[in-house]
């Protein structure tokens, strides 16, 4: 089974975008070729060796044959009642395949697996899921002051992301909502560096931002170091808000951008937290507002039209600019057209 267009999926792919650098394109055009061909496969425990029935996973073409990068194209696939699967219209080619918990809110995520078609098809590729790590902690208002900002804690959500695995780069995020006691909880995260930030459901972080990451007392760096089989218990995520804005203008030279092509403005502070998002208008300006005192670092990034809204036209931009409360920054970016 194929899923092309679910909303749950370009939800979890939206949650990344903020924390990583999504280096994903659009999904599969299939069926574009004579020349195509078939794998077939099945997803197991690996301590059990029972088969998985219903589990999600990502297949795609990564950038190069080394998985250095992230995927040219993707779609997302599922397993059968016997947790068996089948992929078609596939052209050849260099593949990668992982499951990730954050496709169907479980503990359970795989090793990346890859393949090669050449000029037949695959049968029996086996991937072999593992149970992920638990990580659990206290969102704490240590710097909030406005009631305002205060009232719109209940729906911030706290995001997890684990950007790479190995040499591939995705941008598949774990995301969960914060209890009223403030209490938040992970499962199923894979081992390496995640990355921990807030999101908000439109995106907009305004009021918010995150001062630090606390365990056992002491400060932890943006980053922390998952091992296999290691559970969290015990993360604090302090957060404050500020009356600091910054307002943004972008240029464009050279020639126009195409039609429908979008422009969005993201910061994020000195511990790599991110802190506001913003769409750029059809004037090329933006406005993040709300903003605890301090530097940040504000990037612009220019995407394409539909369908392959994903894919980035230009470099990012990146500009540092110092925030004081109660007073507006200003930053210009100017895109050059070639």
């Amino acid at each position: 089974m194929i899923i092309r267009n679910g909303s749950k999926f370009l939800l979890i792919l939206r949650a990344g975008l903020l924390f990583v650098s999504l280096l994903c394109a659009n999904q599969f055009a299939l069926g574009q070729s004579a020349e195509m061909y078939s794998v077939t496969g099945r997803v197991i425990d690996a301590v059990t060796a029972q088969p998985i029935a219903g589990a999600h996973f990502v297949y795609g073409r990564p950038a190069n044959n080394t998985n250095n990068g992230g995927f040219l194209n993707f779609a997302v696939g599922q397993t059968d009642r016997a947790g068996e699967f089948k992929l078609q219209h596939l052209q050849p080619g260099h593949y990668a395949l992982y499951m990730s918990s954050s496709l169907d809110h479980n503990d359970l995520y795989s090793d990346v697996v890859t393949f090669d078609i050449v000029n037949a098809d695959i049968t029996d590729l086996e991937v072999q899921a593992r149970h992920g790590s638990k990580l659990t902690g206290f969102v704490i208002p240590a710097g909030v002051t406005n009631a305002a900002t205060m009232a719109r804690l209940s729906a911030v959500k706290v995001v997890a992301a684990v950007p790479s695995m190995g040499n591939l780069r995705v941008g598949i995020a774990n995301v969960t909502t914060v209890a009223p006691d403030g209490t938040f909880q992970f499962t199923g995260l894979r081992p390496g560096r995640v990355f921990i930030n807030l999101k908000a459901d439109n995106e907009t972080l305004n009021g918010l931002s995150i001062l630090r990451l606390e365990r056992n007392g002491g400060e932890l760096k943006q980053g922390i170091e998952i091992k296999p089989g290691e559970d969290i218990l015990d993360l604090r995520v302090m957060i404050a808000d500020g009356t600091g804005v910054i307002r943004g203008q972008v240029k464009v030279e050279g020639g126009t951008l195409p039609p429908g092509a979008r422009m969005t403005a993201a910061i994020s502070n000195q511990l790599r937290f991110a802190n506001g998002y913003a769409e750029v208008d059809a004037d090329g300006r933006f406005v993040i507002s709300g903003l605890a005192a301090g530097q940040y670092e504000v990037t612009l990034n220019t995407y394409s039209p539909p369908p392959r809204q994903a894919v980035r036209l230009h470099p990012t931009l990146k500009q540092t600019v110092n925030v004081t409360d109660a007073n507006e920054s200003s930053v210009v970016f100017t895109l050059i057209l070639h």
